[in-house]
């Protein structure tokens, strides 16, 4: 299923891509709903590339009938992300730690400046679940819960990044 959201950031688009960059981010966000609070399990900055590897575990609902074929307490993915600074934009990749054959989840994060204030991010992707007869189904609710959790992470980096400003971080 190919899916595509957008969002608005009030923070500038160099205080966004900084935010990514910043390896205590994933940690300082926590749970958002609906999907676990973030393990870090690798970052390096290179240059103006940044490679992050975060496990994520879904927690929202899934479709009656789903959990006859789908474990919930196994829906748990490696997030591959490489944020290029330079390029404004981030291509992830979702590595399931369980159904590896069944799920399969990537996307390009492209961020631009608003000539308002602030930053647009449009994500485009793509999310395969193969399972028979519920795969639609649970291939919406997963796409659903991403996009729902894109639009917490956007109000909750905005806090963080406001906090930081605030305190003197910058």
């Amino acid at each position: 299923m190919d899916f595509r959201t957008e969002n608005r950031f009030a923070a500038e688009l160099d205080d966004v891509l900084d935010a990514y960059a910043d390896p205590s981010l994933t940690v300082a966000l926590g749970a958002l709903h609906p999907l676990s609070a973030g393990e870090v399990l690798d970052h390096r900055r290179i240059d103006h590339k940044v490679e992050t590897r975060v496990r994520y575990a879904y927690q929202g609902d899934l479709p009656p009938g789903a959990t006859a074929i789908v474990d919930p307490a196994k829906l748990t993915w490696v997030q591959a992300t490489e944020l290029d600074l330079a390029q404004r934009q981030a291509f992830v990749l979702l590595q399931p730690d369980h159904y590896a054959n069944r799920l399969q989840a990537r996307a390009v994060e492209r961020f631009e400046a608003l000539a308002t204030g602030g930053t647009h991010r449009r994500v485009e992707g793509r999310l395969s679940v193969k399972v028979l007869l519920a795969g639609r189904a649970v291939e919406r609710a997963l796409v659903d819960g991403l996009q729902e959790w894109l639009a917490n992470e956007t109000m909750a980096l905005d806090r963080w990044i406001a906090g930081r400003t605030a305190g003197g971080d910058r």
